[in-house]
């Protein structure tokens, strides 16, 4: 049992979806004024999988300052641990429910840490850029996420290796009445060797309690050694 996810994507501004949490949370839709959301998780069981689905451990975590500013932070452990980001974002929209559309952009810098098979681990500054569109449905959404990541320069060293990625992900999602939830992620992606990557992941999720959900999903590799993971993730809202 292994796995191995190289975060990293397709070609910017492709199509991409990011798991919103219970109701809207993340992507094109803007956190409420004050508001606190926290997401942490990652794979707990690996099968035959190496690449591009390992154990990877996420943090998520963002804040409303005005209805037109979200900031936060995020990052994740990639490629059996070899990888490892973490980012400080800013993120404005670009509509607001015009008829049932949501459209954002985010700005982001932070650092990336890897060591590839050849080389020490080294530490980069990066840069990403990503568009969010969302829409509602009745009893659900739909939500396509696309981001760019890029070096920033540093002075007096060279470039180092070429660690630049891009990645798309797709989201279906509906509400069940109640608590329940479900998802279905299609991820794709140029990972840190420059190798294409697609996986899906099917997902649900359920309220405990008001500003407590927890998700189950099931991850499948469609490329590389096709592996799968069942990963867990804990949401937070305050």
């Amino acid at each position: 049992m292994r796995l191995d996810s190289r975060m990293r994507s397709c070609w910017p501004f492709l199509l991409l979806g990011f798991l919103l949490p219970t109701q809207v949370a993340a992507g094109a839709w803007p956190r409420d004024e004050g508001e606190v959301f926290i997401s942490l998780g990652g794979n707990v069981a690996l099968f035959s999988s190496v690449r591009p689905v390992h154990y990877d451990p996420t943090y998520y975590v963002e804040y409303g300052v005005t209805p037109w500013l979200t900031v936060g932070l995020d990052g994740f452990h990639a490629d059996r641990g070899a990888a490892r980001n973490a980012f400080g974002f800013a993120r404005i929209p670009l509509l607001q429910n015009v008829a049932g559309h949501q459209l954002a952009v985010s700005v982001a810098v932070g650092q990336l840490r890897y060591k590839g098979l050849d080389r020490d681990a080294e530490t980069l500054p990066m840069a990403r850029l990503a568009l969010h569109w969302g829409y509602g449905l009745n009893d659900g959404w739909l939500a396509a996420d696309v981001q760019t990541q890029f070096h920033l320069p540093r002075d007096g060293a060279d470039d180092g290796p070429d660690l630049s990625q891009s990645k798309a992900d797709l989201t279906w999602g509906y509400r069940f009445g109640g608590h329940w939830m479900m998802t279905w992620t299609l991820q794709l992606g140029y990972g840190l060797d420059h190798d294409f990557y697609a996986k899906i992941t099917p997902a649900a999720g359920f309220e405990l309690r008001e500003g407590l959900s927890l998700r189950g999903s099931y991850t499948q590799a469609l490329s590389g050694d096709r592996g799968a993971a069942l990963g867990l993730e804990a949401w937070f809202t305050f």
